[in-house]
C-alpha cells in the first residue's frame, strides 16, 4: 500500500511540474535558491578568526589548551558558509572543514564538518534565536569508543559581535558516560 502511494504521490508531483513552463520552473528554482537575511548572518562571519580551544576527554578531565587559526567564508554564490581549520589537536597538527547552510525551502540549518582525526562526516540539524545570537544544533557522529561507533553531540555557535564568537559543543554516550558532557569550547577573535 505505501509503495502504491508513492508512486501516486511521485506521479502527481511530475505532472505538476510537467505543468509548468520552463520559464515558471526556472523562476521558482531561482527563488528558493536566492540569498536572504539568514546567508547574510552567515557572510557576516567571513574573515580570518584565530582561536583557542579546550578539549575535555570525560567530564572530570583536565582540559587540553591549543591556539589555532581559522577562516570563513561564503561559497555558492553568497549561500553556503565554509569554515577551514588548523591548529593542533591531542599533540598532532589538526585541520577541519565544516559547511553551514541554511535550507530557504525547509526552513532549517544544516551543517556538516570532517576533520584529520577522522574518516567521517558529522551532520547536524539546527535552529537560530536571534535574541542570544545563537545557533544551537544537534546530530551524530562516529565514535570509535562506542558499540554500534554512533555518539551524540548538541554544539551552540554564539556569535556576540563581528569581532567575537564561541563555539560549544557538548558530547553525549561516549564510552562510559552516560550524561551529556563539554566536550569542546573554542573561543574566537577576528584577526587584525
Amino acid at each position: 500500500m505505501k509503495s502504491l502511494m508513492l508512486i501516486v504521490s511521485l506521479v502527481f508531483s511530475l505532472s505538476s511540474f510537467a505543468e509548468m513552463t520552463k520559464e515558471e520552473a526556472m523562476k521558482k528554482m531561482q527563488e528558493a535558491a536566492k540569498p536572504g537575511p539568514e546567508q547574510k548572518m552567515l557572510a557576516d562571519t567571513a574573515g580570518k578568526w584565530t582561536y583557542t580551544s579546550k578539549m575535555w576527554e570525560s567530564p572530570d578531565a583536565k582540559p587540553e589548551e591549543t591556539t589555532g587559526k581559522s577562516t570563513f567564508k561564503m561559497i555558492l554564490g553568497g549561500r553556503i558558509l565554509q569554515q577551514d581549520v588548523n591548529g593542533k589537536a591531542m599533540g598532532q597538527p589538526f585541520q577541519g572543514l565544516g559547511f553551514t547552510a541554511y535550507d530557504n525551502l525547509k526552513k532549517e540549518w544544516n551543517t556538516t564538518w570532517m576533520d584529520s582525526m577522522g574518516t567521517s562526516i558529522m551532520h547536524g540539524k539546527g535552529t537560530y534565536d536571534a535574541s542570544t545570537k545563537t545557533m544551537t544544533d544537534t546530530g551524530s557522529f562516529t565514535c570509535p569508543m562506542e558499540e554500534d561507533m554512533t555518539a551524540e553531540y548538541r554544539s551552540e555557535w554564539k556569535m556576540m559581535d563581528k569581532n567575537n564568537m564561541t563555539f560549544t559543543m557538548y558530547g553525549k554516550g561516549m564510552g562510559k558516560q552516560t550524561g551529556e558532557f563539554k566536550m569542546m569550547e573554542m573561543v574566537y577573535k577576528r584577526a587584525k
